[in-house]
């Protein structure tokens, strides 16, 4: 792989990274409980491994075939480590959230106000979340300002 002129084949290498970690260390039984108001999401660490993989094989796909249309190799350097680094974040935190040194996973009561006990990583996750959803413009002006340049080229 041309890793300085294609550097969004390391999505395809994330992808593969994610996806294989789930069968080394994942359970079957472990699940992350999203807390939203009054309202629990639970969802199984594979499946939220399997959606980053699926993120970044989606991203490496964009990149195949909308590579001749973009603007700067240095756009796509700055698009391809942030998004992985965002990832990878994401990845880490749940990782961390799943493995929580030792407390419980119980449901406390509202009204003591004791349900907090993940707060933090869920502002972490959060604060991921909208940073990898921001970098994400970074692609859409590459990809633009390509299009304009090719467009003045033909003309």
């Amino acid at each position: 792989m041309k890793s300085k002129t294609k550097p969004y084949n390391l999505f395809l290498i994330v992808a593969l990274i994610f996806s294989s970690s789930v069968y080394f260390f994942s359970n079957k039984n472990n699940s992350i409980d999203i807390h939203l108001h009054d309202t629990y999401f639970v969802i199984a660490y594979t499946q939220v491994i399997w959606l980053l993989a699926l993120i970044a094989i989606t991203i490496w796909i964009l990149y195949v075939i909308t590579n001749k249309f973009l603007y700067s190799i240095k756009l796509v350097w700055v698009h391809t480590i942030s998004t992985i680094v965002a990832l990878t974040l994401i990845a880490i935190t749940l990782w961390l959230l799943k493995h929580n040194n030792g407390i419980t996973r119980q449901y406390y009561d509202i009204s003591n106000n004791n349900i907090n006990t993940f707060d933090g990583y869920e502002k972490i996750i959060g604060i991921v979340l909208v940073l990898l959803v921001v970098v994400q413009i970074v692609f859409i002006v590459n990809f633009i300002i390509g299009l304009i340049k090719l467009g003045k080229k033909i003309s």
